[in-house]
């Protein structure tokens, strides 16, 4: 099963495996298998900017969508780290996705989108009805 989730892990990278993996997930792979930073397959298709996996993620079952990395991080971080807006928009869609999750510095999406003036990541993490809940401000 190594090898497999390892394979699995790695999904991101090939864009033109997108429709294998959203029907083709093999049982028994573990899609919660995190490389040596903490990072799992949702969170490296967030950086890739790879629509296509990264919804195939999404509906896989069993998948830990809150997990964060080593460095805090949920894949809501990595894509809006990684200026993947319309990973933020697909990651926001489901329900499971913490918009207020903070990262080991106590930078929350929001925070870290504004400061690096990404205005289309911005726009859909203000549009979530959640933003800003834990603290009951914005900024």
């Amino acid at each position: 099963m190594g090898f497999l989730s390892s394979a699995f892990h790695s999904l991101h990278l090939l864009p033109c495996l997108a429709g294998v993996a959203a029907t083709q997930t093999p049982s028994g792979v573990n899609v919660n298998t995190a490389d040596w930073d903490g990072n799992t397959s949702l969170h490296l298709a967030a950086k890739a900017d790879n629509p296509g996996i990264l919804q195939a993620l999404l509906a896989a079952p069993g998948l830990d969508k809150k997990r964060a990395n080593q460095q805090g991080q949920t894949a809501l971080m990595c894509a809006v780290n990684h200026w993947n807006a319309d990973g933020v928009k697909r990651l926001l869609q489901d329900a499971a996705t913490d918009v207020n999750a903070c990262d080991v510095h106590g930078d929350c999406p929001l925070h870290a989108a504004a400061r690096m003036n990404q205005e289309e990541a911005v726009v859909h993490l203000l549009k979530h009805p959640e933003t800003g809940e834990h603290s009951g401000e914005i900024f």
